[in-house]
Formats: C-alpha cells, sequence, structure tokens
C-alpha cells in the first residue's frame, strides 16, 4: 500500500509519499507506475523557479516541499491524478491530509 500524506496552506505545499502498490509485479504495477509520473511530474514542475524548493527521492519513498506562486495549482492538478487512483484502486492507495513539511524518512 501507498500513503500519500499531503498538505498546502496559500502558496506553500508539500507531500510525502511512501510504500509501495503491490498491485503488480516489480516493474509491471500500473498503479506504482501512475503514482511514479505523477511524483516526478510534480517534483519537475515545482524544481523551475520557486521562492523554495527541495525534494528526497529513495526507493519508495517520495518527499518534496516548496513555497511560492502557482504551486498551488501545480500541487492540485497532480492531486486530482492521485485521488482518481485512491478511487480506482483503494485497495494500493491512501490518501491523508496532514502535516508533511518537514521530511520524516
Amino acid at each position: 500500500m501507498t500513503t500519500v500524506t499531503y498538505f498546502d496552506m496559500n502558496d506553500e505545499i508539500s507531500i510525502e509519499i511512501s510504500g509501495h502498490a503491490g498491485y503488480g509485479k516489480k516493474g509491471e504495477d500500473i498503479v506504482c507506475s501512475a503514482i511514479s509520473m505523477l511524483s516526478q511530474t510534480l517534483i519537475a514542475y515545482l524544481d523551475v523557479d520557486h521562492e523554495k524548493f527541495s525534494y528526497s527521492l529513495k526507493d519508495g519513498y517520495v518527499w518534496a516541499y516548496a513555497k511560492g506562486i502557482n504551486v498551488r495549482v501545480a500541487f492540485n492538478v497532480i492531486m486530482t491524478g492521485f485521488y482518481l487512483l485512491e478511487k480506482n484502486y483503494p485497495d494500493h492507495i491512501t490518501l491523508k491530509r496532514g502535516c508533511a513539511i518537514q521530511q520524516t524518512s
């Protein structure tokens, strides 16, 4: 199961994604692939001209934080993808609102 913990307030966002979806075999897991693509897309966007940005990528773990103009727009688009995944694969991904501003792993 992958857990996506997110936080957003005004021009500040953070997201922490941990665990493996477990939908299929490693290298063939479509849920994991979708999670990875959404995560990497968010990081690539946030890495361009924002007031503050930091991230960490490890096997089965992503953490990102950003502050600046337009971070909410990108965050909302990516979170829509995560919501759709949770709706269609509830046994493999769960979303929770929290305070993931500080990296925990």
